[in-house]
């Protein structure tokens, strides 16, 4: 596996952690939805 895909699986997985933080604060049904279609997905 070359460089670049490790570097977007990386990326991929830390942007969607900083998305669930952004969101935690905010609204909690968003973070359950979202939360449950990562794990659908």
């Amino acid at each position: 596996m070359e460089i670049w895909k490790f570097s977007i699986l990386f990326f991929a997985a830390f942007l969607g952690g900083l998305g669930i933080f952004l969101v935690k604060n905010d609204k909690s049904q968003l973070l359950k939805l979202i939360l449950s279609f990562s794990g659908a997905y």
